[in-house]
């Protein structure tokens, strides 16, 4: 995607990290293009008993998030470890922040640049390229 010229502030390659409690969407910003990098979603339980789903099989909300937060650094370690990027940027709310860096190695944390403790997930790209440069 073509970034308009007022939003082409990305000398050096930028990784995007936008995310949700659900869904993390990776974006690479360099000069005048915003391209798509991943997009991962935690998956629904799905469950195929006729009976019903027994007491205690669920995951917890508290599990389900941390199963997630493992996903999205797994992933961004890994995009990070390809070179592709000289700094992240992190859009999503504080405490899906706060533990995305808590769980990131040193270098991946060493790379944070801007946080914006938002969530724009639903919001299209270039609103939130907005947004990063703003903060």
């Amino acid at each position: 995607m073509q970034l308009p010229q007022e939003l082409q502030h990305f000398e050096f390659p930028s990784l995007i990290l936008v995310a949700d409690h659900v869904h993390a969407q990776f974006w690479l910003a360099h000069e005048e293009t915003l391209e798509e990098v991943d997009l991962i979603a935690l998956a629904k339980e799905t469950h195929s008993d006729n009976e019903g789903l027994a007491i205690g099989q669920e995951p917890s909300d508290e599990n389900r998030l941390h199963q997630y937060i493992h996903m999205v650094v797994d992933r961004l370690e890994q995009i990070m470890s390809e070179g592709v990027a000289d700094s992240l940027h992190l859009v999503m709310p504080a405490d899906l922040a706060h533990m995305v860096i808590e769980h990131s190695s040193t270098e991946v944390q060493e790379q944070v640049g801007k946080e914006v403790h938002l969530d724009l997930m639903k919001e299209d790209p270039l609103d939130v390229v907005r947004r990063v440069l703003e903060a």
